[in-house]
């Protein structure tokens, strides 16, 4: 009787151990996926501030131009 708790013992610390490590193998992937989202993020925002500036220097260049005109 004692055996068989000893081999119960052992195998929920083994199914624990395996679980705990799939935990933190799925944590580490989903940490992975949020940085990436935010690098695509980051660079998609840095992109339109990019083309909002050159929207706005080539409004002001025809602002220019009509009162020079």
């Amino acid at each position: 009787m004692r055996e068989r708790l000893e081999v119960l013992e052992d195998f929920l610390s083994t199914a624990e151990e395996k679980f705990r490590e799939e935990s933190e193998r799925i944590e580490r992937e989903r940490d992975e996926e949020r940085r990436k989202t935010d690098e695509v993020l980051q660079r998609n925002k840095l992109e339109l501030e990019a083309k909002i500036e050159e929207k706005r220097i080539e409004q002001q260049t025809l602002l220019d131009k009509e009162r020079i005109a």
